[in-house]
This record gives structure tokens, C-alpha cells and sequence, in this order.
């Protein structure tokens, strides 16, 4: 990607930047998004970069990383959610019944069993990866 002239994004290393074409590729493990405002200069970089590496082009993106992405064209709008993976993990911790609270978690509350931490650790986790990605206004709760 150095040579077709993009580097490092500085805030996030699985991103690459071509500040002359407004260009981005956007990494994690194998999957890959290229994103900028002229279809002619990404498939130009798509095809020079597929000399390097085996791409597979599935056309227009819908979802990344569990997070789902409309495009309205029309509006020039992106809209993201990640309603799936929120009801997912609802329902993997069995928590799709609960009502609002102001603490979600008794204070006094102690987990003593190593499968309670445990759960409770993935459980923080799916909310962490949730704030981190799409719902920074859970964050602070989190």
C-alpha cells in the first residue's frame, strides 16, 4: 500500500490513507474496505493492490465487523448500527426481558464461582466492544 502512496492512518494502525485521492482502506484480519469519493481511482488502487494481494470484491458494503451500513445515495447519507449484534448478545447473556434501571448490577452483589466472573467478563466485553464501535454514549456506563 506504500506504493501506491497511502500510509498509516496516525489514530488507528488498520487504517491506510492516500490523502491525494481522499482514499481509505480500512483492515482488520481479511476483511477490507476501500472507501473514497471517485469509483474510477478505487478500482485503479483495487486493481493495482491485487497484484500484490488475492482481493475478492463483494461490490457495495452492507456490513463490517458486525456493524451494519446503509448508504442512501440519494441523501449522501451513511447511516451505522449494530442492531444485530446488540440483540445477539441479548440474547446469548439472556438479558432480551429486562426493564431500565439505573444500575444494572447490585453493588453488593459478589460472584464468587469462576463460570459467574467469566460470564460476566464476556459480557463487559460484548458492551465495551458495543461503546467502542458504534454506541459511545453507553461508554461511560460500561
Amino acid at each position: 500500500l506504500y506504493k501506491l502512496g497511502f500510509v498509516i492512518f496516525l489514530y488507528d494502525d488498520g487504517a491506510f490513507i492516500n490523502t491525494k485521492l481522499e482514499i481509505a482502506i480500512l483492515y482488520y484480519i481479511n476483511d477490507l474496505i476501500i472507501i473514497g469519493p471517485n469509483i474510477n481511482d478505487i478500482n485503479n488502487i483495487t486493481n493495482e493492490a491485487s497484484q500484490y494481494i488475492k482481493l475478492q470484491s463483494l461490490e457495495e458494503i452492507d456490513t463490517f465487523l458486525s456493524i451494519n451500513i446503509i448508504i442512501d445515495r440519494k441523501k449522501k447519507e451513511i447511516h451505522i448500527h449494530q442492531i444485530p449484534y446488540i440483540n445477539s448478545i441479548l440474547e446469548k447473556y439472556k438479558k432480551n426481558n429486562l426493564y431500565l434501571s439505573n444500575t444494572l448490577i447490585d453493588l453488593n452483589n459478589k460472584l464468587y464461582k469462576n463460570q459467574d466472573i467469566k460470564i460476566y467478563q464476556q459480557e463487559i466485553g460484548s458492551l465495551l466492544y458495543l461503546a467502542l464501535k458504534t454506541r459511545l454514549d453507553i461508554a461511560f456506563a460500561v
